[in-house]
């Protein structure tokens, strides 16, 4: 769910030899740091994705957005 600039874990699903996910049940993730948070992204307000995108954005992974553009 989102909760000011991030998205809040409530549950956790997943299945043997899906992908690793690093979230947390009650944990929370910058909006642009996970799939969850990207979809909540794409659906904020124009206002709140314009601030998140303007940055800076921290990179936890090699596969994290770094910038507005994706990864660099």
């Amino acid at each position: 769910m989102l909760e000011g600039r991030e998205a809040l874990f409530v549950e956790r699903l997943s299945v043997p030899g899906s992908v690793v996910n690093i979230t947390r049940i009650a944990g929370r993730l910058p909006l642009h740091a996970s799939s969850a948070g990207l979809v909540l992204l794409a659906w904020a307000a124009a206002e709140l994705r314009e601030q998140i995108l303007a940055g800076p954005l921290e990179r936890y992974t090699p596969h994290t957005l770094g910038t507005r553009a994706g990864r660099s």
